[in-house]
């Protein structure tokens, strides 16, 4: 009897939230490294979603002009829609308190994940000149656009995006992923208005950037070694 209770609440807790539905429903392209390199200081995470509804408000709180842009009735395929890219990144070592290394730390991550947001926002213009994206600076206000006094909440956009697990750490909520943990997590979000075809061959045409620049290192580092 204690057995057939057992499967029961196994086939229960088998079945899929309304939330996780949602979730999945709204996942144009499901997380994945963008980078090829072995060192886990490199690791680098994206994904690619439509905003769901939960998101709507902060974005036109802390986006105004992204927002401005997006049609509330455009439901098509092919109509441009707000779009999210959440990337998640390993820091060198723990950046949980606050000082000048950790600052730092956080500062280097930043300029990484501003330079891949540039980089996709030129192959996005170049596919439909008509698309646009913007960022939360490291302050999580917008960066390319208006900004605001709002600013955007990281952790928050990763439980409606994602549904990475949270908790609350000296006062503060932090994200803790699946693979990355928390202690050395940095997360950062790319916000865009787009067609979600489009927006998937920018992300594609990224994934193939990030692993040419990879490879490309490896082969300087192979030299370096070589001359030495």
């Amino acid at each position: 009897m204690s057995s057939a209770n057992s499967q029961r609440r196994a086939k229960r807790t088998t079945v899929p939230s309304a939330a996780s539905k949602r979730r999945e429903k709204n996942t144009l392209l499901h997380s994945r490294p963008l980078s090829s390199s072995s060192d886990e200081e490199e690791y680098f995470e994206a994904s690619l979603h439509q905003l769901p509804r939960t998101l709507t408000s902060e974005i036109k709180l802390v986006f105004p002009d992204l927002a401005s842009r997006a049609q509330p009735n455009n439901n098509g395929d092919t109509a441009r829609k707000l779009l999210a890219i959440p990337t998640y990144h390993t820091a060198s070592f723990s950046i949980l308190e606050i000082n000048d290394k950790t600052e730092a730390e956080r500062l280097r991550l930043f300029l990484r994940f501003k330079t891949y947001a540039q980089t996709l926002s030129q192959h996005l213009k170049q596919i439909d000149p008509l698309s646009s994206l913007d960022i939360p600076d490291i302050d999580g206000a917008a960066t390319f656009g208006r900004a605001t006094i709002t600013i955007y909440d990281e952790v928050s956009s990763t439980r409606a995006l994602l549904g990475y697990s949270t908790f609350l750490y000296m006062g503060v909520q932090i994200v803790h992923h699946p693979v990355i943990g928390y202690a050395r997590l940095a997360v950062h979000t790319v916000l865009m208005y787009a067609r979600p075809e489009d927006a998937k061959e920018a992300f594609g045409r990224m994934e193939q950037v990030e692993s040419l620049g990879e490879s490309s290192t490896t082969a300087c580092r192979k030299d370096e070694s070589a001359t030495l």
